[in-house]
Formats: structure tokens, C-alpha cells, sequence
């Protein structure tokens, strides 16, 4: 198993990032570069089902999403895919320049040279996840601004 900590701050408000994060569309592929495609499936009240196909380390892997949303402050990612299973806390903070994303995930590799290669890999995985909120963050905080003075 591993464990992955990830911590960002976003200048936008909680609410915004909050419904930002939590709004999944077929589209989001278009904002992170890991994600190739997203298919949003269904949603039933706080649940959305989404299937995403990610290239990670120059390997394509499939996975089966349910996010499981709890207004205000959280949201948590449950994986299911070929090589691993994931479970993912989002925690959002207020803070004075915007919002504190507080990332958790629990990674649990399946295979014998899976779990031998995570403990290798590691900080790699770390790398891509975290360049991949960056540029989810980017977006998030273009679109606000945007946003944000179109209500000035």
C-alpha cells in the first residue's frame, strides 16, 4: 500500500473551488494532461460515476471512478481500476489567499510487480498528480477571474 499527501493553494474562494472540483464533465480531459478521456456515467444525488482513462509513466490505465461529494469542505475519490485501487480525500481550508487543498490518497497496487515497483515509482506518481493540480488549479483560477470581474 501507499500512502500520497498532496497540499495546494488556490486563489479563489472555497465555495468556488469546491463546485469546481465537484462539477465532473466529459470535458475535464481538456484541462490536465494524465486525463485522456472522462466519461461521466450517472449521478445520484452526492455520487457521480465517472470512467477515466489516464497516461501515467507512459502507460495507458483505465479506472473506475465514484466520487462521493460532502458539501462544503470535501469529496472523496474511490479507484477501481486494472493495476491498482485508490481511495482519495479532497479537503478544502479557507485561508486568507484563497483555499488549501489538502489531498490524501490511499494507493493499493495490485500484482506482484506493481507492488513491487510502487514503493520505486512513488514519488513519480506524486509528481504527475500534483502537475496535474497545477493545471486543473490553473484553469480554476483563470476561469475565476474571468468570472469575477464579468461581476464587477
Amino acid at each position: 500500500m501507499g500512502h500520497l499527501e498532496i497540499t495546494k493553494i488556490v486563489r479563489a474562494p472555497r465555495k468556488v473551488v469546491f463546485d469546481w472540483w465537484t462539477d465532473l464533465t466529459d470535458t475535464d480531459s481538456s484541462y490536465v494532461e494524465p486525463l485522456k478521456i472522462r466519461r461521466v456515467l450517472k449521478r445520484e444525488g452526492d455520487v457521480t460515476y465517472v470512467d477515466d482513462m489516464v497516461k501515467i509513466l507512459g502507460r495507458t490505465m483505465r479506472y473506475s471512478v465514484k466520487v462521493t461529494v460532502y458539501h462544503p469542505d470535501r469529496w472523496v475519490a474511490e479507484y477501481s481500476g486494472r493495476i491498482a485501487d485508490a481511495t482519495s480525500t479532497y479537503k478544502l481550508i479557507e485561508i486568507p489567499e484563497g483555499t488549501k487543498i489538502l489531498y490524501s490518497s490511499e494507493v493499493r497496487p495490485k500484482g506482484i510487480l506493481t507492488k513491487i515497483a510502487f514503493p520505486i515509482i512513488r514519488w513519480m506518481v506524486e509528481r504527475v498528480f500534483s502537475k496535474e493540480m497545477d493545471d486543473y488549479n490553473g484553469a480554476l483560477e483563470d476561469d475565476w477571474r474571468l468570472t469575477d470581474r464579468e461581476n464587477l
